[in-house]
């Protein structure tokens, strides 16, 4: 329910009542309601509302009145809608995640989750997005050993053919 009252602000077409077909067809009137709450910032109507709205000649209105929508909310919820649709509606799935991460913005200029209380992270739909339909329920980076962290010797010595066959040629 949450999904439908909300697919328009992300789907243009939602509005009369057909699903969007390509990641051409999603939109970004949610911008709006984040234009809204951040009216007295120069930069956002500067940079973003140029970007999204008079670069690419899409008409743009301000909105005078809260609409109830919030972003990471509804990103929240399609997060949720994918993990349960899995395994049975991978394609359901993958749209939700295509859609969560479309709501993080162009190179990711919405991207504030790990500096608010919601439960997930952008790494949990980037992750996601990229695992094509296998849920992995990460929030944040494994911990993991990388070469450099252990000195520029270590990975010159895993170089060496010392004590391989090789090294007897």
């Amino acid at each position: 329910k949450i999904e439908e009252q909300w697919r328009h602000w992300v789907c243009p077409a939602a509005e009369h009542g057909r699903e969007c077909q390509t990641s051409g067809e999603l939109g970004f009137a949610y911008v709006k309601e984040l234009h809204r709450e951040c009216r007295d910032s120069n930069n956002f109507e500067r940079y973003l509302i140029r970007h999204y709205f008079e670069n690419t000649k899409t008409p743009y209105e301000l909105l005078e009145a809260p609409s109830g929508f919030c972003l990471y909310g509804y990103l929240t919820a399609l997060m949720v809608l994918a993990w349960h649709s899995l395994p049975d509606k991978v394609g359901n799935a993958l749209r939700y995640v295509y859609t969560a991460k479309h709501l993080l913005g162009h190179y990711h200029s919405f991207d504030f989750l790990e500096s608010s209380s919601w439960p997930i992270t952008s790494f949990l739909v980037l992750v996601n997005f990229h695992a094509g339909g296998t849920w992995m329920p990460l929030s944040s980076a494994p911990d993991y050993s990388h070469p450099g962290q252990h000195g520029a010797s270590w990975y010159y010595e895993r170089l060496a053919w010392k004590g391989t066959v090789e090294a007897a040629k």
